[in-house]
């Protein structure tokens, strides 16, 4: 994580109004489970600064083959919309998220579902974990 700055805490606030958006947009989702080391509110700092920082940035997640793409797409622009808002309040003239952000994002939500979304009824990771499997 980049020294806390101003556009570190925004950036943070950012991702969590993006996940109340996710949330919301999959009420069948369970919390939990995530190995997301902060890829989400580093797209959000580039995003803002146009700067990487030192956070994660690689391929994390697939969503499950029975959540519709176009679900999963209106969420995420509703989410990214979303966080504009926030990120907006130390950069009004904040330009739309370049297609890196949307990319990470994307990936984030996708991890998240890959985890978190019941499969078959039960989510997965809560599946092996009650029948002993590790």
């Amino acid at each position: 994580m980049p020294k806390r700055t101003v556009e570190a805490a925004v950036a943070e606030l950012a991702a969590d109004a993006f996940w109340t958006e996710v949330v919301g947009g999959f009420p069948e989702m369970t919390t939990g489970d995530t190995q997301l080391t902060d890829e989400d509110v580093g797209a959000f700092y580039l995003w803002l600064t146009g700067v990487d920082g030192d956070y994660a940035n690689h391929p994390i997640g697939w969503a499950p083959a029975n959540v519709p793409p176009i679900r999963i797409d209106a969420v995420l622009a509703k989410g990214i919309a979303t966080a504009q808002v926030m990120l907006a309040r130390i950069n009004p003239a904040l330009p739309t998220a370049p297609a890196a952000v949307v990319s990470r994002l994307r990936q984030c939500l996708h991890h998240q579902l890959e985890w978190n979304f019941p499969s078959e009824g039960v989510p997965r990771r809560q599946q092996s974990e009650g029948n002993g499997a590790a």
